[in-house]
């Protein structure tokens, strides 16, 4: 008889972002949200004299990381991520720095919070943050979030976490 499955809830993980950037530290986002990216396999035509044929081709192109996350009073997420915005901006392409690219890293847990697996991306950058929108309106106790939206180069899954 097979054991019952516990299925994947979605609301129990944890990310956090390493590099020399942070001189091998981690720095962790309280994240509220993100997505595990789709991704898409190339295509290659082969010509037959019946029918054009696709193939499998060689290259995988990844959809972007979105994290959603919260701001603390100081804003510290928020400017940790505009200054690297600045460093990207004012990078020079001719001199590669691993300061500009970070490596993330995505754990999910069990129903019980421990690590069911893990999924890496490498060299990631943000290119996308979103606004801070302050209003006389917003509800006490309603915290302020924030979303970037990163390019990487890879993205692996990692069993033993």
């Amino acid at each position: 008889m097979a054991e019952p499955k516990n299925f994947f809830a979605g609301n129990k993980f944890k990310f956090t972002l390493s590099g020399s950037r942070w001189r091998n530290n981690q720095f962790e986002l309280m994240v509220t949200g993100i997505n595990i990216p789709g991704f898409q396999l190339g295509i290659v035509n082969h010509g037959t004299p019946i029918k054009q044929l696709e193939r499998p081709g060689d290259s995988i192109s990844f959809n972007d990381v979105s994290i959603e996350f919260l701001i603390s009073e100081d804003l510290t997420e928020w400017k940790e991520l505009f200054n690297w915005f600045r460093d990207l901006r004012d990078f020079n392409e001719t001199v590669f720095d691993n300061e500009i690219v970070a490596d993330g890293t995505l754990i999910l847990l069990s129903n019980k919070n421990n690590p069911t697996m893990g999924i890496k991306f490498t060299d990631m950058f943000p290119y996308n943050l979103s606004d801070i929108v302050l209003s006389l309106n917003a509800a006490d106790g309603e915290n302020q979030v924030g979303e970037a939206t990163f390019k990487y180069v890879d993205m692996v899954l990692v069993e033993n976490v």
